[in-house]
């Protein structure tokens, strides 16, 4: 089963749950925004990063840092997009609807690298088969390990 639509839309950044149309109508008070899209991207260290795809009005040039900065102070935090992308046009079906899915899919959405699993400690079975004199296996205060243990 897939879902899709509205209820996807809301992004669990860190176990926080975060609306994306509360971050767009804050955003629509900026003077130079036009219109506004917030999806969820995927993040290793959190889960879902915010991005936000911003369409300025025109004539105004915004910038990323100057998305954030209006945000900073003024809503959580955690609520300010970590990824801010400025565009002409919203990728739209024939029928004008917003393709958020695309959004998500896009490469240059500039998404942080996802992090490595962490590393695995040893268990003490893995101790025994390592090395006979493993300190660890034994409970014995031999000599250092080979295996690695500290």
């Amino acid at each position: 089963m897939n879902i899709v639509g509205r209820i996807k839309d809301m992004v669990i950044r860190g176990g926080e749950n975060i609306y994306p149309r509360e971050i767009e109508e804050f955003l629509f008070t900026h003077p130079g925004v036009a219109d506004v899209q917030v999806i969820g991207v995927p993040d290793g260290k959190y889960g879902e990063q915010i991005c936000a795809w911003v369409r300025p009005k025109e004539g105004v040039s915004l910038t990323e840092h100057e998305v954030r900065e209006f945000c900073r102070g003024k809503i959580a935090t955690y609520k300010i997009p970590r990824y801010v992308r400025v565009v002409a046009e919203f990728p739209m079906t024939v029928t004008g609807k917003i393709q958020k899915f695309r959004m998500r899919s896009r490469p240059s959405s500039r998404r942080a690298p996802a992090r490595s699993a962490p590393r695995r400690t040893a268990s003490r079975r893995d101790h025994r088969r390592s090395s006979r004199r493993c300190a660890r296996s034994t409970g014995a205060g031999g000599p250092r390990p080979s295996c690695g243990c500290p």
